[in-house]
């Protein structure tokens, strides 16, 4: 006698079992994200990160602190006026390791140049980066050579069409 019809049975019962092991994760997930933002809805400071927590965007409240604090710096000094643009002009910066930002914008070099009178040891790169993948994207980076601080932007080769510019 073949234990086949056994095995199909236990392999059916195991796909129905761990759907619903998934559909539960999923929902305790949802409900913890909904927790977790509740308290933003009524902030206006922070209301514009309810949505991309539900959506299921990773925001540290370290990384919201820091962009709802006009008066908080990251970067070398050297980089601090850079800083201070993408925030007046809206563009949300998570934080890296020490002296170092990611900001959710590509950068037209031009105009940064102009806006900022870039010189120095402070430059607008783009570099190509294959950490694990000849596929991998090409980053783009503000940065100061002195300092080792940097703050990475979208590589315009990685831009979607609706990633903003900087400057504007």
């Amino acid at each position: 006698m073949t234990d086949a019809p056994r095995n199909f049975f236990f392999a059916i019962l195991d796909v129905f079992t761990s759907e619903w092991r998934d559909k539960a994760v999923m929902a305790r997930v949802h409900a913890e994200r909904r927790a977790r933002v509740a308290p933003m809805r009524n902030d206006p400071s922070r209301a514009k990160f309810v949505e991309l927590i539900l959506r299921g965007d990773t925001w540290p409240d370290a990384d919201i602190a820091f962009n709802v604090n006009p008066a908080a710096t990251f970067v070398c000094e050297h980089l601090r006026p850079v800083e201070q643009g993408l925030r007046a002009q809206g563009i949300l910066m998570r934080l890296g390791a020490p002296l170092q930002l990611r900001a959710g914008c590509q950068v037209n070099a031009d105009s940064l140049v102009r806006a900022f009178h870039l010189a120095g040891p402070v430059a607008y790169r783009e570099l190509p980066f294959k950490d694990r993948s000849l596929l991998d994207p090409d980053i783009a980076v503000i940065e100061c050579e002195s300092c080792n601080s940097f703050i990475q932007v979208v590589h315009r080769d990685s831009a979607k069409p609706d990633t903003p510019w900087f400057p504007r």
